[in-house]
Parts: C-alpha cells; structure tokens; sequence
C-alpha cells in the first residue's frame, strides 16, 4: 500500500500494516491517555485471537459494541481478521438483537471484554447468498444499523 492509500484503505491488512508502519505516533486520545498504532495492532491481534479460540467461523456473525472507544475499534477489526460478518451494534439498541433475528442469524456477541456464542435467529435466502459468497471467498463483511 502506498501512502497515498492510507486515508482511505480500511481493510484489516492495511490497518495492521499502519499499525506497524506508525507504531509510535498518536491514534486515539481519551481520558485515560494516549493510544499509539502499535497498541490498536496488539489489541486487534488479541481481539482476533480469542475470536479463534471461541471457533468462530468465516461468515459467521459477530455483534461488536457500536461505540466510540479503542476497545470497540479492536474487536471490530479483530472480529473482521478471522472472515466474520461483523455487526457494530450501540448499547441503546441492544434490544434491536431479537429483531435482526428475523432475517439473519446471531452467531456471536462480544460483551464484557469477552466474546461468547449468542445463536438464534433464521438467515433469508437473500442474506444467505451474501453471506456464503463472503465464507467461500474468506471475506469478512460488515451490518450496520441505522
């Protein structure tokens, strides 16, 4: 990737290798302070191993915190490392969990600094497409609610 990409390329490859390329300088300012590149690469690496140590599978979907913190980024794109369906899903909304149900299935939900299997939930033969053509091209894919 040139430098040149780097504003617009979001894909979890590029954002490892931004982590690496500016492991050092200022991504995240919070109350707690400063976080650096290298620690969102550390954090995503954490977030997508424990994703493979739970067994979650390529196409599978994965709720993640719809908020704005380092955490949430970590988990977003660690869930994405592995192939998953991510779903960035706010606090406020968690409810909404029953009504998407209807049309794809839960496979798993990270909560608590954790991730664990939520199941349930039917898959539309529209979204089934979708979501065997993201597996067999070990893609990962991403649900946002508006």
């Amino acid at each position: 990737m040139n430098r040149g990409q780097e504003s617009t390329d979001f894909g979890v490859r590029a954002i490892a290798l931004l982590a690496r390329h500016r492991a050092l300088e200022t991504l995240w300012i919070e109350d707690q302070g400063v976080r650096l590149w290298s620690e969102l690469g550390g954090k995503i690496e954490e977030a997508r191993q424990r994703c493979l140590e739970a067994g979650v599978l390529p196409g599978e979907v994965v709720v993640t915190p719809g908020v704005a913190s380092f955490d949430s980024l970590a988990w977003l794109f660690g869930a994405a490392a592995v192939s998953a369906v991510v779903a960035p899903l706010r606090p406020e909304r968690i409810g909404e969990i029953e009504n998407w149900k209807q049309w794809f299935r839960i496979d798993w939900q990270v909560k608590d600094g954790g991730i664990e299997r939520a199941g349930g939930g039917i898959v539309l033969p529209g979204a089934m497409r979708l979501f065997e053509e993201l597996s067999a091209r070990n893609h990962p894919g991403l649900i946002l609610a508006t």
